[in-house]
């Protein structure tokens, strides 16, 4: 995304929450709504994911990403450069 300043203006973010995210690890951003010009549930390509899956992916920190990630990269893409 977007940098600090354009986070501000355009999302409405509190400058805080946005350092704090910025900084953090574990800190999720707002959720995203469904008129968000970037949210991906009405996307096809993500039509075999669950509402719940989906509902997940509204906000996720670095943490939930590498949690959702990890286990396919260990499983799947580590082995294929062995």
């Amino acid at each position: 995304g977007y940098n600090k300043d354009t986070a501000y203006a355009e999302l409405g973010i509190d400058q805080e929450l946005v350092m704090e995210m910025r900084r953090s690890y574990h800190t999720r951003p707002p959720m995203m709504r469904d008129d968000h010009q970037f949210w991906h549930g009405n996307d096809r390509r993500y039509k075999g994911l669950s509402n719940e899956q989906l509902d997940r992916s509204r906000g996720e920190s670095l943490k939930d990403t590498a949690e959702r990630i990890m286990p396919f990269f260990n499983s799947v893409i580590i082995p294929s450069l062995r």
